[in-house]
């Protein structure tokens, strides 16, 4: 999504700055999960991570889920979300203008 903006402006230093950014921040997110990772779950976890990719997947590795898919619950949890998204969207416009309305008096 990021990068998408970098691009806009079709600036060759702009792209490039943001993708050291990227992988600047990403790498230390990536090392602080590790090390937090490391102390919960031990040796564990380094046999999962020494077969797991940090970025690209690989797909040769992907094995099904246990669980079957549920469309109706999946359409339940999203439709849902979207009822979230809407009260909350409308109740953040009826207090901006509320609030709007208390001002101007």
């Amino acid at each position: 999504m990021g990068l998408s903006v970098a691009l806009f402006p079709s600036r060759w230093w702009l792209i490039i700055f943001y993708s050291l950014a990227f992988w600047l921040y990403n790498e230390r997110m990536i090392y602080a999960e590790v090390t937090f990772l490391r102390t919960k779950f031990g040796n564990v976890f380094l046999v999962w991570a020494n077969k797991t990719p940090v970025f690209i997947s690989n797909l040769s590795l992907y094995r099904r889920a246990n669980l079957p898919f549920l469309l109706k619950k999946q359409i339940r949890i999203s439709v849902r979300k979207a009822l979230n998204l809407c009260s909350r969207t409308i109740n953040i416009t009826a207090r901006c203008f509320l609030f709007r309305k208390i001002n101007l008096n």
